[in-house]
């Protein structure tokens, strides 16, 4: 059924690019003023590995994604998002509705508002994989409503939600709470070049010890605590987040730090130091989520936007904890993404 599913996007999404027009009249004709915006983003990748003992190569899947997005009028609105690589799951389904020109309110399950990069679009992140503060020091994907307000020409946001807190797994509570605020300081132009400052941080708690178990082992409350810059000189930049977990009195601490440019139209080039800690000093290194005591990686990378939605990365990891290094060769085509 997946299969069948799968050729019958495709093939409206191929459609939809070569003749946008005659797709959009027909899904009009059906569906009226609800008529859906069809999207895809496959990611087919070859990676290298070796150890220093072994050396290990193979292509696959990296993602197979479909999104869904439309409105029934100006205030009302639907985004949906679902992974097709190895089976279907459902990973966004959310409802919008724009109260006023500042404030929307969303209902369903979707990406907590925290950290930066972790809610940045799978399209537009700089490297294969997502940093290790993004993985294991966020909320992840949460079941509940947020309100998201935006001020001064959207240069200043704020969001703020509550949360089921266990992720997409199904429990009848309400217990984490979520907030984030972000902003546009300065931005100006410094001798005909852009200049730009962001800044954004994030905070999260929860009381509920059955709450985000992939941050670790703990008995009473989690407090979550995220900060992130961006300097932007041209087409030049620096960015640096940070994020750490308090937990029955253990601090888990981590960041990274990006150094990247377009050197040209269509390549970029980015350099990156990526550091968790899983530890705090009096704690004893032993759980289920965090076997190691700290985690230190090292990226380069070189994307080539070859057309618009087709983009090639070519990333060399280098793990300094488990003494590995890693090659990555991944083609990334997209369709209607805009959403």
């Amino acid at each position: 059924m997946t299969k069948y599913l799968l050729l019958f996007i495709t093939t409206m999404a191929f459609a939809q690019e070569r003749d946008s027009s005659s797709v959009s009249d027909v899904l009009q004709t059906l569906l009226g003023q609800n008529a859906p915006k069809v999207g895809m983003l496959a990611q087919v990748v070859g990676e290298l590995y070796d150890n220093r003992n072994q050396t290990v190569s193979d292509f696959n899947i990296h993602l197979l994604r479909l999104y869904l997005s439309g409105s029934v009028d100006e205030k009302f609105s639907y985004f949906f998002h679902g992974d097709l690589n190895n089976g279907y799951r459902t990973l966004d389904l959310k409802l919008s509705y724009q109260m006023s020109d500042h404030f929307a309110f969303d209902a369903g399950q979707f990406k907590a508002p925290f950290g930066k990069e972790w809610l940045t679009h799978d399209a537009q992140i700089l490297f294969l994989d997502r940093s290790l503060i993004s993985q294991k020091l966020n909320p992840q994907r949460q079941r509940g409503i947020q309100i998201r307000g935006s001020f001064f020409e959207k240069r200043f946001s704020v969001t703020g939600g509550a949360f089921n807190g266990n992720g997409q797994a199904i429990d009848n509570k309400i217990s984490l709470f979520v907030a984030r605020i972000a902003g546009v300081p300065i931005r100006t132009t410094n001798e005909g070049t852009d200049l730009q400052l962001q800044l954004s941080g994030g905070v999260g708690y929860s009381n509920d010890p059955n709450d985000l178990l992939w941050i670790g082992d703990h008995l009473d409350h989690d407090l979550l605590f995220s900060g992130n810059v961006k300097l932007l000189y041209g087409n030049f930049w620096v960015e640096a987040e940070d994020a750490a977990a308090v937990y029955s009195g253990e601090n888990v601490h981590g960041y990274y730090i990006d150094v990247a440019g377009r050197v040209s139209h269509d390549v970029e080039i980015a350099l990156r130091a990526d550091y968790l800690n899983y530890f705090s000093q009096n704690s004893v290194p032993a759980t289920t989520y965090f076997p190691i005591a700290y985690q230190k990686k090292y990226w380069i990378g070189v994307n080539w936007y070859a057309a618009k939605g087709v983009k090639l990365y070519v990333d060399y990891q280098r793990d300094e904890t488990f003494n590995t290094h890693w090659g990555f060769l991944n083609l990334q085509y997209g369709i209607n993404l805009d959403n």
